[in-house]
């Protein structure tokens, strides 16, 4: 596989940027975070339909949300949904995955002015999404 990126410069490296849980019971895990970790509320929004919560341990945001209808197709289990990845220019890092033979289960879209995202299957089936956040 074709390296997309000069390991040896961390110049435009992507960076690892959260966790996100689909929950049961988001107000159960909100305290569960902030009880057992000491994780920090930071906001509660809409993220695509889904109302999410989202929590700073120690400078890692974990996402909570609970399950919608349409998560059924793509998630068996409560837990783990995926983990994020942000990068500097979401559109060419998408095009040089593609030209290695990487499918996209979600193309890139914007979900809210400056942040656009994108989903793929790791090697082992694990779901990444990719981000890319322009200030405004």
């Amino acid at each position: 596989m074709k390296k997309s990126f000069d390991q040896r410069s961390n110049e435009n490296l992507p960076k690892f940027d959260h966790i996100h849980l689909v929950c049961k019971d988001m107000e159960k895990a909100v305290e569960f975070y902030k009880t057992v970790f000491g994780a920090a509320e930071v906001e509660r929004l809409v993220v695509l339909d889904a109302p999410t919560i989202r929590m700073d341990l120690n400078g890692t945001i974990i996402n909570l949300r609970g399950m919608r209808p349409v998560d059924r197709e793509i998630y068996t289990t409560f837990g783990l949904s995926h983990y994020g990845v942000e990068v500097e220019d979401l559109e060419k890092m998408s095009r040089d995955m593609k030209d290695q033979g990487i499918p996209f289960i979600v193309e890139p879209s914007e979900i809210r002015p400056g942040v656009k995202i994108a989903f793929f299957r790791g090697p082992s089936g694990e779901l990444i999404e990719l981000l890319e956040k322009k200030s405004s």
